[in-house]
């Protein structure tokens, strides 16, 4: 969630740019990229930039919005 939010909220991002952000090893963050990348959730540009698909903003909008009713 943290990758999804991250970009939903700046649009675009780096993979250097969510490892400090999210504080996840290089490992970690490469896995879970790979896997929003295959679900179509997340797309990489060819300037490095990670941004979100529009499923993957569908996927923004509803934690944002189940995170506004806690």
């Amino acid at each position: 969630m943290g990758i999804v939010v991250t970009l939903g909220r700046n649009k675009s991002g780096s993979f250097t740019e969510f490892k400090r952000e999210l504080g996840q090893t290089g490992g970690s963050l490469n896995y879970h990229l790979l896997f929003l990348e295959k679900e179509n959730i997340v797309e990489k540009m060819s300037e490095g930039k990670y941004v979100l698909t529009d499923e993957g903003i569908k996927v923004f909008k509803i934690i944002k919005d189940v995170a506004s009713k806690e």
